[in-house]
């Protein structure tokens, strides 16, 4: 918008002074030769129009920079909104590569938009080049003749190039002028999408409150009576193991949870549970990579085998199969054919995004689209494509109902993936074999679910 005003401005103080100008030496032309004025206007017509269509095709190429660059401005801010989201599926390669050719197409568009750029630059300065030699030629044989005075040629040719300035203003200014056409186009297509404009609401501050919470840390001592123990024996690479984990804060301070054990053998399920604000989430960053214990061992099965469904899914910039197949298959496996993907989607409950999208490679923006509920069956769909040694689900079905809720674990369950769940829900406890509940002041308390599906 600012760019468009200044521009805006800038043209139309430029395109008066040019008029005056026209206003004041085209009088002069007349009272030396009509001829002079007919050729300047034929000699104009012509030069203006053609290097009009160089304009055109220029300010095209303008419009698509700025298209380019708003949407990898977009790209960016859209990886960093959802930073964390993206860190938990380490999809980090796959939308650097979706940057990387979204610049190369900006790129790509910015040479061709300096080529046309210095086209439109030299045929604007060959034709300035060629036109102040044409009043000296249409007046040399009235001057030899003597009709013409050596002050009116001279007279004549300034005059002449004054005008011929006025009239080709908007050609020297080509640039400008198709800079202005690409911001005016990008503001009408923003005015053409926003909503009517309406009452502002005044809003009603609310009175700020501040809860201060003393949390006193308990020895180990007054840790309940299953603080400590493991889940089962140690299992292979595929399972979960921590031993005296302890996770603090990156700034320091008490532990967030102190001396953590347990281990998990391949295919048992922990759900991990407790109040709001005492770190499940920390746990998971640390289970998953993104954060260092403070203190204790941890051992997973490796980043390509783990595979995290956080509570609203990172929904990448592309096609819908680029939705089901984020981040990317595994280093030798094959990627799934669309027969596969819509097999999968109808068995997670998307039947009426298939109903909706029936080609896959359509692109959309996903997160304006899909529900809350719909982006967390998608969720589903890629464990069940993926089928990790490792799944974590952060909350991962909070915005289903109970009954697509359960049949979306019980397809979980049977791909047989060591599972960490993060939930309130009571329902969850039937999808699992063991529950660790987090306390303040870093303790914790494991046990035992005695209900298995």
């Amino acid at each position: 918008m600012q760019r468009a005003v200044t521009s805006a401005t800038a043209l139309c103080f430029g395109f008066f002074t040019s008029l005056l100008a026209l206003g004041a030496y085209i009088l002069v032309l007349f009272s030396i030769s009509g001829s002079l004025v007919l050729t300047l206007a034929v000699a104009s017509l012509l030069g203006n129009g053609v290097i009009g269509r160089l304009v055109r095709h220029l300010a095209g190429l303008g419009f698509r920079q700025q298209a380019l660059e708003a949407d990898y401005r977009f790209a960016l801010i859209h990886g960093r909104t959802h930073a964390e989201s993206l860190a938990f599926l380490r999809g980090e390669a796959a939308v650097a590569s979706e940057l990387g050719r979204r610049f190369g197409a900006l790129l790509t568009n910015l040479e061709r938009l300096i080529r046309w750029r210095s086209l439109v630059d030299q045929s604007t300065g060959l034709y300035a080049f060629l036109m102040q030699f044409v009043p000296y030629l249409v007046l040399s044989a009235a001057y030899f003749s003597g009709r013409v005075s050596l002050g009116d040629l001279t007279v004549g040719s300034i005059a002449f190039g004054q005008v011929q300035a006025a009239l080709s203003f908007l050609i020297d200014r080509a640039d400008d002028v198709s800079s202005l056409f690409a911001s005016l186009q990008r503001i009408s297509d923003l005015e053409a999408v926003l909503p009517e404009p309406g009452p502002v609401p005044v809003p009603v501050p609310a009175a700020a409150r501040r809860a201060t919470v003393a949390a006193s840390r308990s020895n180990k001592s007054s840790r309940p009576s299953g603080a400590g123990s493991t889940a089962a024996a140690a299992g292979a690479g595929a399972g979960l193991r921590l031993a005296g984990l302890q996770v603090a804060h990156p700034a320091g301070g008490p532990p967030l949870v102190d001396d953590l054990s347990l281990t998990l053998a391949p295919g048992e399920r922990l759900l991990i549970r407790g109040p709001s604000g005492c770190d499940k989430t920390s746990l998971l960053r640390v289970i998953c990579g993104l954060t260092s214990p403070a203190a204790g061992l941890l051992r997973c099965p490796a980043p390509e085998q783990t595979l995290v469904l956080p509570q609203q899914p990172f929904l990448p910039l592309g096609s819908l199969r680029d939705q089901l197949l984020f981040p990317g298959p595994r280093p030798g496996e094959a990627v799934p054919g669309d027969a596969v993907l819509r097999g999968v989607m109808e068995r997670v409950g998307l039947v009426d995004l298939l109903d909706r999208y029936d080609d896959l490679a359509v692109v959309e923006d996903w997160n304006r689209v899909l529900s809350g509920g719909e982006q967390q069956r998608l969720g589903f769909a890629r464990l069940l494509l993926r089928r990790p040694a490792l799944a974590i689900l952060d909350e991962a079905s909070s915005a289903l109902d109970l009954a697509a809720e359960h049949d979306l674990h019980v397809q979980l369950v049977a791909t047989g993936p060591t599972l960490v769940s993060v939930g309130h829900r009571p329902s969850l406890r039937a999808f699992h074999q063991w529950e660790l509940e987090l306390l303040r002041g870093g303790r914790w308390r494991l046990a035992a679910i005695a209900a298995l599906p």
